[in-house]
């Protein structure tokens, strides 16, 4: 996101959460838990303010909305309450243009820069909200104008400062952005609970007097991890490093607005995010961590895990909630980017429907390893304040040798086939998984931003899957799209997020030609390569049988598994016939697969 563009949170207060929605809370003021927050990915300064966002009608004053049962009365015809950033964003539009009005009728010069800082540095900053969430604080016009009126002289400054994150390396200046962000694991340059780290932040001053100018520096919303020194001195066009230390004192996210700021000018100069994650490990044996406490109705807390590489599945689980409270989690990969619906009625517990979604355990397969975060929210429906819970986080993999195994195949030939499953980590139940032959097709292709490429797939009658995935680019950064159109041409199926990994899969697909498009929405480097491969499931191309008991198994444990491959039909040209058997925990995530090739085109004997 720019940075001279506002970006702005959505706030509601204690009094319209009743008013309007018959939701007691006790926070005066505070954010929509679905509220984006920062930083940017380069540690840069969003969201920059907060302006209400809740309970705000823009339909037309013919139509009906849906009434809000739980808050006791019907809307009536022309009126709505929709809330959230595209609420609030035009109420701070809204606030700008009144400013430039007044600064019309008052003859009063302003310009974009004014404008931006006076709304940031009058903004009424609020020490029970996180710097992250909130930018600058709660909009306050007639401060802003306060300001503007005095016409006050902005300069220009510069800051970069170190970065850490899965992501960092691709920015432009690798690891180095517009505000501190370590956001690392442990042992991947990530900071531990007490442990004490300074960043340097390289400051310069691009315009105004010449000489030395001496500013002070503070921090704002400071829970007690950073420290600095009170002031620095700057001269035009030279570089000054301030020390910003860092000693977190407590797991989880820390936030705060380190501001330079020349006493003798009425507007804070120059401001720069602050944000340091402390994650927690998954230890050995048990590969698994708990986090019991309580979350208020609209308020959320927040959970770091560290994923370690090979981790085949994230599995988490929900204990320990209050009867009729409705809870729930929302996981965040590495990237930033939610693996769940974040819709507000979706999988709480008590509330939602258990048959669309768990609310009390999911399992994330093939997790990017790295800092997850798990968001536990509490529903403004739930009928209690204070909503206890306990959330369990657990990583699971098992290898499966051979990986890949290849065997002459018949047609009607049953050839014997077997595996060694090592368990990875902590104690786990799991079950064998055959299933109906595949027919698949792989490749590694190339693509650009803007780049479309399409695969056709014919499906025969009877397959019980067809699946679509693409992958592992060679541009990290790359943001590829992959849509599955069926045999009417109409979209079956779509995986669009903020990274390269997509999946589709449709259940007993009909028979027909699908079309599979791979589109390059964004290739920072130009092009890159991926991994590409459709296949389908059918029980005419034949069977992987494997037995179906449950297996428990401690960390380290190994069993072995044994079981038979029958081809029925020859692969079409292309393609390629094989069967998997998959190792599946007891909440259905599988934590290792083993493939059977055939060595040749199946044949009849």
């Amino acid at each position: 996101m720019a940075t001279d563009v506002v970006s702005v949170a959505s706030s509601v207060s204690k009094a319209t959460w009743l008013a309007n929605y018959g939701s007691v809370v006790s926070s005066k003021l505070a954010l929509h838990n679905y509220s984006s927050r920062g930083p940017r990915e380069d540690g840069g300064f969003k969201p920059n303010i907060m302006a209400p966002g809740s309970a705000i009608s823009t339909v037309p004053l013919w139509l009906k909305q849906p009434d809000l049962a739980e808050a006791g009365y019907t809307l009536p015809i022309g009126y709505a309450m929709f809330n959230g950033t595209s609420m609030a964003s035009p109420q701070a539009a809204g606030s700008a243009a009144l400013l430039l009005s007044a600064g019309f009728q008052t003859g009063t010069p302003i310009t974009p820069k004014q404008l931006r800082e006076s709304m940031y540095t009058a903004a009424d900053f609020q020490k029970s909200l996180a710097a992250v969430g909130q930018g600058t604080g709660q909009l306050d016009v007639p401060g802003a104008w306060n300001l503007l009126r005095k016409r006050p002289v902005t300069l220009d400054y510069t800051a970069t400062a170190p970065v850490c994150t899965v992501l960092s390396d691709l920015l432009a200046t690798p690891n180095r952005g517009t505000g501190v962000y370590n956001d690392c694991a442990a042992g991947k340059g990530g900071q531990k609970v007490g442990q004490s780290r300074t960043y340097p932040v390289k400051v310069t001053r691009l315009t105004g007097a010449s000489g030395s100018v001496n500013h002070k520096v503070r921090i704002v919303g400071n829970d007690g991890t950073f420290s600095a020194p009170s002031s620095v001195a700057l001269r035009s066009g030279r570089a000054v490093d301030v020390a910003v230390k860092a000693k977190p004192k407590t797991g989880g996210l820390h936030s705060a607005i380190l501001e330079i700021d020349d006493p003798k000018t009425p507007l804070v100069d120059h401001r720069l995010l602050l944000t340091v994650v402390v994650s927690t490990d998954l230890p050995k044996p048990s590969y698994a961590t708990s986090t019991s406490g309580t979350v208020q109705r609209n308020l959320f807390k927040r959970v770091f895990v560290t994923v370690p590489e090979g981790a085949k599945a994230l599995q988490v689980n929900l204990s320990g909630i209050a009867t009729k409270s409705q809870v729930r989690w929302i996981a965040f990969n590495p990237y930033g980017v939610p693996v769940d619906n974040t819709s507000t009625p979706f999988c709480y517990t008590n509330y939602s429907d258990p048959a669309t979604c768990k609310p009390s355990s999911r399992a994330y397969a093939n997790p990017i390893p790295g800092v997850w975060e798990l968001l536990v929210e509490s529903r403004r429906t739930s009928p209690f304040l204070d909503n206890p819970f306990k959330l369990t986080a657990a990583v699971q993999g098992v290898t499966v040798d051979p990986a890949t195994q290849t065997v002459p195949g018949s047609t009607g030939e049953a050839s014997p086939v077997s595996w060694t499953v090592k368990n990875d980590f902590g104690p786990v139940t799991v079950t064998p998984r055959g299933g109906p032959l595949g027919s698949a097709h792989t490749e590694r292709p190339s693509i650009g931003t803007g780049d479309r490429l399409e695969y056709t797939v014919e499906v025969p009658a009877g397959a019980s899957r067809l699946d679509a995935v693409i992958g592992n680019t060679s541009d990290l950064g790359a943001d590829l799209d992959l849509t599955v159109l069926g045999p009417d041409g109409e979209q079956a199926g779509q995986s669009a997020d903020g990274d390269s990994e997509e999946a589709v899969s449709i259940l007993d697909p009909e028979p027909g030609t699908y079309t599979v498009q791979v589109d390059g929405f964004d290739v920072p480097a130009g092009t890159t390569t991926f991994d590409y491969r459709d296949v389908f499931f059918s029980g005419s191309l034949g069977s992987l049988d494997v037995p179906s008991g449950a297996i428990s198994l401690k960390g380290g444990q190994t069993v072995s598994i044994g079981g038979t491959i029958t081809p029925e039909a020859a692969a079409a040209e292309g393609r390629e016939l094989f069967g998997q058997m998959d190792v599946v925990s007891s909440e259905g995530a599988v934590l290792g697969s083993g493939a059977v090739l055939l060595s040749e085109p199946a044949t009849t004997r």
